[in-house]
C-alpha cells in the first residue's frame, strides 16, 4: 500500500476551545443585534463602555460594550471604541502664545507704529 501524507495532526491543536470573536470598531449608524435580547438597530450614541442603538420607531436601548455581545450578519462580534486620531499638541512660546507653524516674526511696518511721546520712539 501506498502511504499518503495528510498533513498536520487535526487532533494536535486545542478543538475545544472556542475562538474569540473579532473586534469591530463601534461607527455610527452601523446596523448591530444584540446576542442575547435580539434587538436590533443603528448605533446612534457611543460612549466607553456603552453603546445606544435605535430600532424601530426611534426606540432607545443602551447596551454594555461586552466581548461578543452583538451580532453583525449573523456572526458574534466585540464592539470597541473607534480609533482616533490623536490630538495635535499646541506648541507654546516662551511667553506662554501659541507658536505660529513655522514662520518669521514679523515687525510692525514704521508707518502703523503710532508715537505719543520721545519715551515710545
Amino acid at each position: 500500500m501506498k502511504s499518503t501524507d495528510y498533513g498536520r495532526d487535526v487532533l494536535a491543536g486545542n478543538w475545544r476551545k472556542r475562538s474569540a470573536p473579532p473586534d469591530i470598531p463601534a461607527e455610527l449608524g452601523e446596523v448591530v443585534e444584540d446576542a442575547v435580547s435580539g434587538f436590533t438597530g443603528e448605533i446612534v450614541e457611543i460612549a466607553k463602555d456603552r453603546v445606544t442603538l435605535a430600532g424601530r420607531g426611534e426606540i432607545r436601548r443602551v447596551f454594555p460594550l461586552l466581548p461578543g455581545a452583538f451580532l453583525i450578519d449573523g456572526r458574534p462580534v466585540t464592539l470597541v471604541q473607534p480609533v482616533t486620531a490623536p490630538r495635535a499638541v499646541l506648541r507654546r512660546t516662551a511667553s506662554g502664545s501659541i507658536a505660529a507653524p513655522a514662520s518669521r516674526a514679523k515687525v510692525a511696518r514704521a508707518s502703523r507704529i503710532y508715537v505719543e511721546g520721545r519715551h515710545d520712539a
